[in-house]
Protein backbone atom coordinates (compact mmCIF):
# COMPACT_ATOMS: atom_id res chain seq x y z
CA UNK A 1 0.00 0.00 0.00
CA UNK A 2 1.45 3.40 -0.92
CA UNK A 3 2.48 5.82 1.78
CA UNK A 4 -0.08 8.46 0.75
CA UNK A 5 -2.94 6.01 1.25
CA UNK A 6 -1.71 5.16 4.75
CA UNK A 7 -1.48 8.86 5.60
CA UNK A 8 -5.03 9.45 4.36
CA UNK A 9 -6.39 6.50 6.36
CA UNK A 10 -4.54 7.63 9.50
CA UNK A 11 -5.87 11.17 9.06
CA UNK A 12 -9.45 9.89 8.71
CA UNK A 13 -9.13 7.68 11.80
CA UNK A 14 -7.63 10.54 13.79
CA UNK A 15 -10.41 12.89 12.63
CA UNK A 16 -13.19 10.54 13.79
CA UNK A 17 -11.34 9.84 17.05
CA UNK A 18 -11.24 13.57 17.77
CA UNK A 19 -14.93 13.90 16.93
CA UNK A 20 -15.82 11.10 19.33
CA UNK A 21 -13.67 12.68 22.03
CA UNK A 22 -15.58 15.99 21.92
CA UNK A 23 -18.17 16.24 24.69
CA UNK A 24 -21.85 15.84 23.94
CA UNK A 25 -23.88 18.31 26.00
CA UNK A 26 -27.53 18.18 27.06
CA UNK A 27 -29.17 21.24 28.62
CA UNK A 28 -32.38 20.91 30.59
CA UNK A 29 -34.26 23.94 31.88
CA UNK A 30 -37.61 24.16 33.63
CA UNK A 31 -38.26 27.85 34.14
CA UNK A 32 -41.64 29.49 34.61
CA UNK A 33 -43.48 26.22 34.10
CA UNK A 34 -41.95 25.64 30.64
CA UNK A 35 -39.56 22.82 29.79
CA UNK A 36 -36.63 23.47 27.46
CA UNK A 37 -34.47 20.51 26.42
CA UNK A 38 -31.52 20.86 24.03
CA UNK A 39 -28.76 18.55 22.87
CA UNK A 40 -25.62 20.25 21.52
CA UNK A 41 -22.46 18.97 19.91
CA UNK A 42 -19.65 21.34 19.02
CA UNK A 43 -21.41 24.38 17.51
CA UNK A 44 -24.48 22.44 16.38
CA UNK A 45 -27.84 21.88 18.06
CA UNK A 46 -28.88 18.29 17.45
CA UNK A 47 -32.20 18.67 19.20
CA UNK A 48 -34.71 20.24 18.71
CA UNK A 49 -34.86 20.52 14.93
CA UNK A 50 -37.81 22.84 14.47
CA UNK A 51 -37.73 23.02 10.67
CA UNK A 52 -37.88 19.27 10.17
CA UNK A 53 -40.63 18.89 12.76
CA UNK A 54 -42.80 21.43 10.93
CA UNK A 55 -42.29 19.67 7.59
CA UNK A 56 -43.17 16.29 9.08
CA UNK A 57 -46.33 17.71 10.64
CA UNK A 58 -47.40 19.21 7.31
CA UNK A 59 -46.76 15.91 5.50
CA UNK A 60 -48.56 13.93 8.19
CA UNK A 61 -51.81 15.90 7.89
CA UNK A 62 -54.55 13.95 6.16
CA UNK A 63 -57.28 15.60 4.05
CA UNK A 64 -60.58 16.13 5.85
CA UNK A 65 -62.46 13.69 3.62
CA UNK A 66 -60.31 10.68 4.50
CA UNK A 67 -61.02 10.78 8.24
CA UNK A 68 -64.76 10.76 7.70
CA UNK A 69 -64.39 7.92 5.18
CA UNK A 70 -62.45 5.83 7.65
CA UNK A 71 -65.11 6.35 10.26
CA UNK A 72 -67.88 5.41 7.84
CA UNK A 73 -66.10 2.27 6.64
CA UNK A 74 -65.60 0.86 10.14
CA UNK A 75 -67.16 -2.63 10.30
CA UNK A 76 -70.15 -3.23 12.53
CA UNK A 77 -69.67 -4.93 15.88
CA UNK A 78 -72.47 -7.48 15.37
CA UNK A 79 -70.16 -10.39 14.53
CA UNK A 80 -68.20 -10.07 17.77
CA UNK A 81 -71.37 -10.03 19.84
CA UNK A 82 -72.75 -13.03 17.96
CA UNK A 83 -69.54 -15.02 18.48
CA UNK A 84 -69.55 -14.15 22.17
CA UNK A 85 -73.17 -15.23 22.50
CA UNK A 86 -72.60 -18.43 20.52
CA UNK A 87 -69.96 -19.72 22.96
CA UNK A 88 -71.71 -21.68 25.67
CA UNK A 89 -71.22 -20.79 29.28
CA UNK A 90 -70.15 -24.31 30.15
CA UNK A 91 -66.93 -24.01 28.08
CA UNK A 92 -65.87 -20.79 29.78
CA UNK A 93 -66.48 -22.22 33.23
CA UNK A 94 -64.55 -25.39 32.35
CA UNK A 95 -61.60 -23.34 31.09
CA UNK A 96 -61.58 -21.28 34.28
CA UNK A 97 -61.66 -24.39 36.41
CA UNK A 98 -58.79 -25.90 34.38
CA UNK A 99 -56.58 -22.85 34.92
CA UNK A 100 -57.33 -22.91 38.65
CA UNK A 101 -56.34 -26.58 38.85
CA UNK A 102 -53.07 -25.91 37.00
CA UNK A 103 -52.29 -23.06 39.37
CA UNK A 104 -52.88 -25.29 42.38
CA UNK A 105 -50.69 -28.08 40.97
CA UNK A 106 -47.75 -25.70 40.54
CA UNK A 107 -45.38 -26.42 43.42
CA UNK A 108 -43.41 -24.00 45.52
CA UNK A 109 -40.19 -25.73 44.44
CA UNK A 110 -40.90 -24.86 40.81
CA UNK A 111 -41.29 -21.21 41.71
CA UNK A 112 -38.04 -21.29 43.68
CA UNK A 113 -36.28 -22.86 40.70
CA UNK A 114 -37.50 -20.05 38.48
CA UNK A 115 -36.36 -17.45 40.99
CA UNK A 116 -32.93 -19.05 41.43
CA UNK A 117 -32.48 -19.20 37.67
CA UNK A 118 -33.34 -15.51 37.37
CA UNK A 119 -30.88 -14.63 40.15
CA UNK A 120 -28.10 -16.58 38.43
CA UNK A 121 -28.86 -14.78 35.18
CA UNK A 122 -28.64 -11.39 36.89
CA UNK A 123 -25.33 -12.39 38.52
CA UNK A 124 -23.82 -13.33 35.17
CA UNK A 125 -24.98 -10.10 33.51
CA UNK A 126 -23.74 -7.98 36.41
CA UNK A 127 -20.37 -9.77 36.36
CA UNK A 128 -19.50 -8.61 32.85
CA UNK A 129 -21.35 -5.27 32.81
CA UNK A 130 -20.44 -3.68 36.16
CA UNK A 131 -17.13 -2.25 34.93
CA UNK A 132 -18.74 -0.77 31.83
CA UNK A 133 -21.63 0.72 33.81
CA UNK A 134 -19.24 2.23 36.36
CA UNK A 135 -17.22 3.72 33.52
CA UNK A 136 -20.34 5.25 32.02
CA UNK A 137 -21.54 6.67 35.34
CA UNK A 138 -18.18 8.13 36.36
CA UNK A 139 -17.73 9.84 32.97
CA UNK A 140 -21.13 11.54 32.92
CA UNK A 141 -20.78 15.03 34.34
CA UNK A 142 -23.67 17.00 35.85
CA UNK A 143 -22.69 20.68 35.86
CA UNK A 144 -24.33 24.00 36.74
CA UNK A 145 -27.12 22.39 38.73
CA UNK A 146 -29.53 25.17 39.67
CA UNK A 147 -32.56 24.63 41.91
CA UNK A 148 -34.84 27.50 42.90
CA UNK A 149 -37.91 26.32 44.78
CA UNK A 150 -40.32 28.59 46.63
CA UNK A 151 -42.97 26.88 48.72
CA UNK A 152 -46.14 28.97 48.92
CA UNK A 153 -49.23 28.66 51.06
CA UNK A 154 -51.47 30.71 53.28
CA UNK A 155 -51.49 27.98 55.93
CA UNK A 156 -48.18 28.45 57.75
CA UNK A 157 -48.18 24.94 59.24
CA UNK A 158 -48.74 23.14 55.95
CA UNK A 159 -46.26 25.38 54.15
CA UNK A 160 -43.60 24.68 56.78
CA UNK A 161 -44.18 20.93 56.51
CA UNK A 162 -43.95 21.10 52.72
CA UNK A 163 -40.77 23.17 52.99
CA UNK A 164 -39.15 20.56 55.23
CA UNK A 165 -40.18 17.68 52.97
CA UNK A 166 -38.97 19.44 49.82
CA UNK A 167 -35.65 20.42 51.40
CA UNK A 168 -34.98 16.87 52.58
CA UNK A 169 -35.93 15.38 49.21
CA UNK A 170 -33.77 17.80 47.20
CA UNK A 171 -30.61 17.29 49.22
CA UNK A 172 -31.18 13.52 49.32
CA UNK A 173 -31.48 13.38 45.53
CA UNK A 174 -28.30 15.45 45.13
CA UNK A 175 -26.45 13.11 47.49
CA UNK A 176 -27.62 10.04 45.56
CA UNK A 177 -26.60 11.59 42.24
CA UNK A 178 -23.18 12.45 43.65
CA UNK A 179 -22.56 8.78 44.47
CA UNK A 180 -22.96 7.78 40.81
CA UNK A 181 -22.01 10.86 38.80
CA UNK A 182 -19.70 13.85 39.03
CA UNK A 183 -22.00 16.64 40.25
CA UNK A 184 -21.23 20.37 40.44
CA UNK A 185 -23.95 22.45 42.10
CA UNK A 186 -24.27 26.04 41.00
CA UNK A 187 -26.96 27.13 43.44
CA UNK A 188 -29.71 25.58 45.56
CA UNK A 189 -32.26 28.00 46.97
CA UNK A 190 -35.31 26.63 48.76
CA UNK A 191 -37.51 29.24 50.42
CA UNK A 192 -40.93 29.49 51.99
CA UNK A 193 -43.23 32.45 51.15
CA UNK A 194 -46.50 32.66 53.07
CA UNK A 195 -47.72 35.66 51.06
CA UNK A 196 -47.35 33.95 47.71
CA UNK A 197 -50.29 32.00 46.32
CA UNK A 198 -48.51 29.86 43.72
CA UNK A 199 -45.23 28.02 44.30
CA UNK A 200 -42.13 28.39 42.12
CA UNK A 201 -40.37 25.32 40.76
CA UNK A 202 -37.39 26.40 38.65
CA UNK A 203 -34.39 24.22 37.90
CA UNK A 204 -31.68 23.85 35.27
CA UNK A 205 -28.78 21.47 34.65
CA UNK A 206 -26.13 20.65 32.04
CA UNK A 207 -25.17 17.02 31.41
CA UNK A 208 -22.00 16.29 29.42
CA UNK A 209 -20.31 13.08 28.30
CA UNK A 210 -17.78 12.01 25.70
CA UNK A 211 -19.19 9.71 23.00
CA UNK A 212 -15.88 7.82 22.87
CA UNK A 213 -16.19 6.81 26.54
CA UNK A 214 -19.83 5.79 26.20
CA UNK A 215 -19.10 3.84 23.03
CA UNK A 216 -16.12 1.98 24.50
CA UNK A 217 -18.11 1.06 27.63
CA UNK A 218 -21.08 -0.08 25.55
CA UNK A 219 -18.82 -2.18 23.34
CA UNK A 220 -17.29 -3.78 26.43
CA UNK A 221 -20.74 -4.69 27.76
CA UNK A 222 -21.76 -6.08 24.37
CA UNK A 223 -18.57 -8.15 24.12
CA UNK A 224 -19.18 -9.54 27.61
CA UNK A 225 -22.74 -10.44 26.69
CA UNK A 226 -21.65 -12.28 23.55
CA UNK A 227 -18.89 -14.06 25.48
CA UNK A 228 -21.32 -15.26 28.18
CA UNK A 229 -24.28 -15.82 25.87
CA UNK A 230 -24.15 -19.61 26.14
CA UNK A 231 -24.02 -19.49 29.94
CA UNK A 232 -27.09 -17.26 30.08
CA UNK A 233 -28.98 -19.52 27.68
CA UNK A 234 -27.91 -22.63 29.62
CA UNK A 235 -29.37 -21.12 32.81
CA UNK A 236 -32.62 -20.38 31.02
CA UNK A 237 -32.88 -23.86 29.49
CA UNK A 238 -32.20 -25.55 32.83
CA UNK A 239 -34.99 -23.64 34.54
CA UNK A 240 -37.28 -24.39 31.61
CA UNK A 241 -36.60 -28.14 31.90
CA UNK A 242 -37.25 -28.13 35.64
CA UNK A 243 -40.61 -26.46 35.16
Amino acid sequence: MPLTALIVIAAIVLFFALLLHVKLRAEVRFLGGELDFRVKYLFFTLYPLKKREKKQRKKGKAPPGEESAEVRESPPAEESTESAESTPKSESTEAAEGTQEKGKKEKLSDKLDKLSGLIEKVKIIWGFSNKGLKKIFTHIYIDDLMIDFTVAGEDACKAAQTYGAVSGAVYSVIAVLATFFSVKVKTVDIACDFDRKEPVWDCAVKITARPSTLLSAAMGILFGFLKNYNKIMDKNTKTAVKV
